[in-house]
């Protein structure tokens, strides 16, 4: 039975358009195979903008969501924010190549949780074109 069934078309519709505003997001340093199928089980059932993971899960995520329409965000250093600005440039030059859609300042939590222009200007001028930059905090 379809769990719409009985919402009315406009409850739906909304709930669409607001799941295409939300990046679903886990963040783990013991993900599993099998927590991370159910993720992006959850992406593609919800249809949600896009599927937050940890780096070394880009390259299967956007693997696993080609022609979905649902893009790849990752992120770099967190959550301690103890990188040199060489790792960082590094690591982020890898996601770039695995195929990540999003570049974002930070999660907004912790002492560097909020948004600078110039954080966010940094991140405009090094992230390739079809690269996104999500200010966040």
């Amino acid at each position: 039975m379809s769990v719409t069934k009985n919402i009315p078309e406009s409850t739906q519709t909304e709930a669409c358009s607001l799941a295409r505003r939300i990046q679903s997001t886990i963040i783990s340093n013991t993900l599993t195979r099998a927590r991370w199928e159910q993720h992006i089980a959850d992406c593609r059932k919800y249809h949600f903008q896009a599927a937050m993971i940890p780096p070394a899960w880009v390259k299967d995520t956007v693997q696993a969501l080609r022609a979905s329409g649902i893009r790849t965000a990752s992120f770099v250093d967190f959550p301690y924010g103890t990188m040199t600005s060489t790792g960082k440039a590094y690591e982020t030059a890898r996601l770039v190549e695995a195929g990540v859609a999003y570049l974002k300042n930070a999660s907004g939590v912790g002492a560097v949780g909020i948004a600078t222009p110039e954080q966010i200007t940094f991140l405009r001028r090094i992230a390739p074109p079809h690269v996104g930059v999500k200010a966040s905090g």
